[in-house]
């Protein structure tokens, strides 16, 4: 079986294939257990341990059980970075905290976010830029897929500045 990170699912007591059976005797249901049910099982994979078999004739046979798998998928976790503007010809720093976070689940963080952009030096000219957020840190992290999504860096032109000659005559 398969799940995604933060969802709970029940193992049920019918997810299993049966092999051996003779004279119509029947298994209908079987203990199905594993750790990776709950919402908070971490992503990975996770042993299905089948027991306690019910049904009918049962008593004829030696029951041998084995294991089976429920693999827990990453979740999607979308980091956004937060469009920013200045003027041409100052330098600014994209603030640590200029992204947003969605998909988290189970009290898991993003604490920090790498977010780079060339429209940041002084040397960047008017025009629109990509911030590009990377790197995240924080909290239980490894059971996402993390999707990163660029944000714009505008950068506007300077005022043109004309000068004038303020000349005045003076006369004797």
């Amino acid at each position: 079986r398969t799940k995604t990170y933060g969802t709970a699912i029940t193992t049920g007591t019918t997810a299993f294939v049966v092999s051996g059976l003779l004279n119509n005797d029947a298994v209908t249901g079987v203990t199905l257990t594993s750790n990776g049910v709950l919402a908070t099982a971490a992503a990975g994979t996770y042993l299905i341990v089948p027991s306690a078999a019910v049904g009918t004739g049962l008593n004829n046979y030696v029951i041998t059980y084995s294991d089976g798998t429920l693999t827990v998928n990453k979740a999607s976790l979308t980091i956004t970075a937060t469009n920013q503007v200045k003027c041409e010809g100052t330098g600014v720093s994209i603030p640590t905290n200029a992204y947003t976070v969605n998909g988290l689940l189970n009290n898991d963080q993003v604490s920090g976010v790498i977010l780079s952009s060339i429209a940041s030096s002084t040397i960047a000219t008017a025009g629109t830029y990509p911030i590009e957020p990377s790197g995240a840190t924080g909290l239980g992290l490894d059971n996402y897929t993390i999707n990163y999504v660029n944000g714009v860096f505008t950068v506007r032109a300077l005022p043109a500045v004309t000068a004038s000659s303020n000349v005045s005559s003076i006369s004797k």
